[in-house]
């Protein structure tokens, strides 16, 4: 009787250990990971797109939908980067709060007139006239980080201290990854760093660190590269004194392919912009992300010299 009672005892603890954790959602993985720094055992999180996965093209699933409905908070970016957001939480019935991680941060606006080669008629996901790739610059992430911490104190106070702790710690080594991202980029050799990418989502990054990215189409576009736009390659090279092009993880590389054989320039490899990958790569966090992007970039500049 004793040992039934103590079962049941332990049973109760644990049940009510499991009510008190946040049941957080994030829109997608990096807003995932950046949470898990911050919350670890205190908070239960489920991104709705997953690692790996293209948050363009993403449609929420009904598993997704069940997960928001017992949400108490859900994480997005903003900056209209979840164009489905808000189908998603009508579907969902969703009564929680939502947290815009972007809030507080300098915001890059887009050019209506780009500087570089694109298409009229190209498909886009609509971000409007911002560029919501604010993650790929560490020391937004720390803001971004912040502003989850303020979420998960106001909905759980006993924990704030550990909240706080984690924070500060997160912070610091965002801080670290700056610093080395900005010593390594000035030590490669041959400068001005200069290279093109498919899509604009490295604004934040060449904005921050010594390195020019040329995007052959704008941060809205989802379509491939027309006719027109690779006609303009050649010019876009051989005026800026280009050569090195990047891939992204979310693309065909056929198309780096066919403008490295076309116009002679170095294939860099690939630089990760909106997700972060499955556990157990070396690029499975958001630190992870730059840390890899910046060993690309780094080897991709050495080895054209």
């Amino acid at each position: 009787m004793k040992k039934l009672l103590l079962s049941f005892v332990i049973a109760s603890s644990l049940a009510t250990s499991a009510l008190a954790e946040l049941n957080v959602v994030t829109s997608f993985s990096i807003l995932e990971d950046i949470a898990h720094n911050i919350g670890k055992d205190k908070v239960t999180i489920t991104s709705m797109v997953k690692r790996n996965q293209d948050p363009h093209g993403y449609d929420p699933s009904f598993s997704d939908i069940q997960n928001l409905y017992t949400a108490d908070l859900l994480i997005v970016n903003g900056l209209n980067f979840e164009n489905w957001l808000n189908r998603a939480t009508k579907q969902a019935n969703f009564k929680g709060e939502i947290i815009t991680a972007s809030q507080g941060v300098n915001i890059i606006h887009l050019k209506k007139d780009h500087d570089h080669q694109h298409d009229e008629n190209h498909e886009n996901h609509d971000h409007g006239d911002t560029d919501p790739h604010i993650w790929q610059n560490p020391l937004n992430g720390i803001i971004m980080a912040e502003n989850i911490t303020q979420a998960f104190i106001a909905k759980d106070p006993e924990n704030k201290d550990f909240y706080i702790k984690n924070l500060e710690s997160y912070s610091e080594k965002l801080h670290n990854l700056d610093k080395k991202i900005m010593q390594q980029l000035r030590d490669i050799p041959n400068q001005p760093l200069k290279g093109i990418v498919l899509h604009d989502s490295f604004r934040y990054f060449s904005e921050r660190y010594p390195i020019q990215f040329f995007p052959i189409l704008d941060a809205h576009s989802i379509s491939e590269p027309s006719v027109k736009t690779f006609a303009g390659i050649k010019n876009l090279i051989t005026h800026n004194q280009i050569s090195v092009i990047f891939a992204e993880s979310m693309e065909q590389n056929r198309f780096i392919t066919t403008i490295v054989n076309d116009y002679q320039i170095t294939n860099g490899g690939q630089l990760i912009s909106d997700t972060i990958l499955k556990q157990g790569n070396a690029c499975d966090s958001y630190i992870g992300i730059l840390e890899c992007n910046v060993k690309t970039i780094e080897q991709a500049f050495i080895s054209n010299q």
